[in-house]
């Protein structure tokens, strides 16, 4: 009732709220921002639990470390800085965006029913991309060789047993012809060049793709240039 010495409206009364400060061993007072939101300066650790959010959450210049599973549904996560994820599993029902910024997990990702947008660069080292599209398995790879010369393969010894279809696309950047033939395995030690795409020219400047029309275990493209160099990108492209 001491109150009501300095203040005899109850709605009017004000109280400030501090919080124990472990480095300083100090109190210091907990403060607001403008929208009324609680202000946190520096990194947040999230041990052993769950964090589940239902509205936005947006960091700045910080990082955000959680070891335990993160789920958020039906918001946004908005992060300006990098976001790392060691060994645990992040879910997210909702889009993700991340603008101009790295995204680094060790562990899994799963997104359900909903998109991925990344503003900025994807790089994947020393890894296979396979995305699962409607039930159905996309794999694919790159090579780029430059100022080879001989004879030589790409895509050396390739399963392609458990593929419905599969291509390999060529683009002749270099300023020689080079001659491919696509050659097949039914077991990766004996090759036999597909009659339908043996000795196929392709000058330079130009492009040509190799269809894999026929069954086999194992494929891959031969490149014959004799005595002259050449530089090409070759793709493949498969789906089970």
């Amino acid at each position: 009732m001491n109150n009501l010495v300095f203040n005899t409206t109850a709605s009017d009364l004000k109280a400030s709220m501090y919080g124990y400060n472990q480095s300083t061993a100090t109190l210091q007072q907990i403060q607001l921002g403008s929208t009324g939101n609680m202000l946190v300066a520096g990194d947040v650790t999230i041990t052993n639990e769950t964090l589940t959010v239902i509205g936005d959450i947006t960091i700045t210049n910080e990082t955000l470390t959680v070891i335990g599973d993160i789920t958020i549904t039906n918001e946004t996560l908005t992060v300006i800085g990098d976001i790392t994820i060691t060994n645990e599993t992040l879910t997210v029902i909702g889009d993700i965006t991340i603008t101009n910024e790295m995204l680094t997990v060790i562990g899994d990702i799963t997104i359900t029913n909903e998109t991925l947008s990344v503003i900025g660069d994807v790089t994947i080292t020393n890894a296979t991309v396979t995305v699962q599209i409607s039930g159905q398995t996309f794999t694919s790879s790159t090579e780029t060789l430059t100022d080879v010369s001989g004879t030589g393969n790409v895509f050396t010894d390739t399963n392609i047993a458990a593929l419905t279809t599969a291509s390999m696309f060529i683009d002749n950047i270099g300023d020689n012809t080079v001659t491919f033939s696509l050659q097949l395995s039914p077991n990766g030690t004996v090759y036999f060049n597909d009659p339908s795409y043996t000795n196929q020219a392709v000058p330079a400047g130009t492009n040509t793709i190799i269809a894999i029309a026929k069954y086999a275990q194992y494929a891959q493209l031969q490149y014959v240039l004799g005595g002259t160099s050449a530089s090409f990108i070759a793709y493949y492209n498969g789906q089970a």
